[in-house]
């Protein structure tokens, strides 16, 4: 890719966030214990040491999302951060729900031990920085890259920094951005560029999964792709692969109203692996012969399946979904093709700026989401594992309330 630098009841359904007012968390809840590269991006707002959050002290609380068990959410205050040494704290203006962290709520996440704020799709405001921290101020836009990297092993040092064995990842081993203030390393805030609204800043790290992956698997010419799975990781795929212009540009999903999104958003088709036999649709669309790259980014082995089967020989297939841990697969077939497999596992902090470069030149458009109030979270995410509906991707949006 381095071309293209470049119907749940009426109690399970949420408004957005434009339609639902959010009151302030309520005193009394049971509080929580919290626990370099330079930015290319120009910082214009450099800042004091050691400001602290507006209101901050001993008796200021922020609400949080709390995550108590499988399928139990619950809006509870805790302590705003102070921020450590080299640290920010930033206000959240917005949060994506990811597909993890909806296998967390299921309870299928081991990563993810309750109780946790979840949360690593993060953009906001810096509210405060601890001491030592003097290139970023108050009031800048920033997102956050996720990823605590240790940047002294064999990974680290070569580049694949989210392939660090010491990583952390904030939502997961620290509180995340499901919260009206979150805190960071500095070398995790990334400004974004002047202008950009925070929904769609906090589209930075999803994105970069894309950016990741197409970085690594579409070299050369590739002229056919087919994506499975019309999720949010399958839609911003689908953005960038679209960037890529190829002739083919297939979608595969299950559910209608994806299929409509994935054609309105420039696959040139859209098959419903529930009605259709994809492997030979596909072959239908490339005269028999397949696609270049097959992008799996469901996670199920029915899709894994699908995806070998419809690619070309000598062709690739990239696997992004995390589903189940297990898939047997047609070895045979795959050396006399000599397919390719290869996993995609996050993004380095170069993915993660480069998604934010992309987003601010306006090439991968976001108004297919749905911003929600940090209030709605449980309803959201109920309504997200029982009957989404043509609900592709939520975020809420704390600082909007």
């Amino acid at each position: 890719m381095t071309a293209m630098r470049l119907h749940p009841t009426a109690r399970d359904t949420v408004e957005p966030v434009a339609e639902t007012e959010c009151p302030v968390g309520t005193p009394g809840r049971r509080r929580l214990p919290l626990r370099g590269k330079p930015d290319p991006l120009r910082v214009r707002n450099p800042g004091k040491e050691n400001v602290p959050p507006a209101g901050y002290g001993r008796d200021a609380h922020m609400r949080t999302l709390v995550y108590l068990g499988p399928q139990r959410m619950e809006l509870q205050e805790a302590a705003i951060p102070a921020p450590r040494r080299g640290e920010v704290v930033v206000r959240v203006g917005a949060s994506g729900i990811c597909g993890s962290d909806l296998h967390g709520y299921l309870g299928k996440s081991r990563k993810r031990v309750p109780p946790l704020v979840m949360g690593h799709e993060i953009a906001g405001t810096v509210e405060s920085v601890g001491e030592g921290v003097r290139d970023i101020g108050p009031g800048t836009a920033v997102t956050v890259y996720p990823f605590i990297t240790c940047g002294r092993c064999a990974a680290c040092r070569r580049g694949d920094t989210s392939l660090c064995g010491a990583r952390q990842v904030i939502g997961i081993d620290r509180p995340g951005g499901y919260a009206d203030f979150v805190a960071a390393p500095r070398a995790s805030v990334v400004p974004v560029p002047p202008g950009m609204p925070v929904f769609t800043a906090s589209f930075a790290e999803p994105l970069a999964n894309a950016v990741h992956l197409l970085d690594r698997n579409a070299a050369g010419l590739v002229r056919r792709v087919a994506i499975f799975g019309a999720g949010s990781q399958g839609v911003l795929a689908l953005h960038l692969a679209r960037l890529l212009a190829p002739a083919v540009l297939v979608s595969v999903d299950i559910v209608p109203a994806r299929l409509a999104l994935a054609r309105r958003l420039g696959a040139t088709a859209a098959i419903n692996a529930q009605t259709d036999d994809v492997a030979a649709r596909i072959r239908e669309l490339t005269g028999g012969e397949g696609v270049d790259l097959a992008i799996e980014a469901v996670g199920s082995s029915a899709t894994r399946q699908a995806a070998v089967a419809s690619v070309r020989s000598g062709g690739r297939v990239a696997l992004l979904g995390l589903g189940e841990e297990i898939t047997p697969l047609p070895a045979v077939d795959i050396v006399n093709r000599e397919i390719t497999i290869r996993g995609s596992y996050a993004y380095t902090y170069d993915d993660f700026v480069r998604a934010v470069e992309l987003l601010g030149a306006g090439l991968v458009p976001v108004d297919w989401a749905r911003p929600y109030p940090l209030e709605a979270g449980p309803a959201v995410f109920r309504q997200l594992v029982t009957d989404p509906g043509d609900l592709i991707k939520a975020v809420l949006t704390p600082a909007a309330e």
